[in-house]
């Protein structure tokens, strides 16, 4: 499974159930910080918490709103149709997206 197709929580899911299963593996905390490339007081957070205290967290619940999600659809949709086009031509061709631009 590729972690970057996942939404945040979903992937704080699958690092607290990979904390757990390299911790039972006998792993210590600094191992697991090392091998994953989180801090080791998360490892020790996430070790501590059971699924019910996670998905109860602020880690799991936090949704943060980006400046581009009402274009997602459409960016998706555009690229989806035709991949060869670059961020400036999808903003020509939407005309009223201002953020939707590369610099140059």
């Amino acid at each position: 499974m590729d972690t970057y197709e996942l939404t945040s929580p979903e992937r704080e899911l699958v690092m607290w159930c990979k904390c757990k299963e390299l911790f039972v593996k006998g792993l210590s905390i600094r191992q697991i910080s090392r091998e994953l490339g989180i801090d080791r007081k998360t490892v020790k957070r996430y070790i501590q918490m059971s699924r019910e205290e996670f998905k109860a967290s602020d880690v799991y619940q936090r949704r943060y709103k980006r400046i581009l999600d009402p274009y997602e659809n459409y960016v998706k949709t555009s690229l989806e149709a035709h991949p060869e086009l670059s961020s400036s031509q999808i903003y020509v061709n939407r005309g009223q997206v201002p953020f939707i631009r590369l610099y140059h």
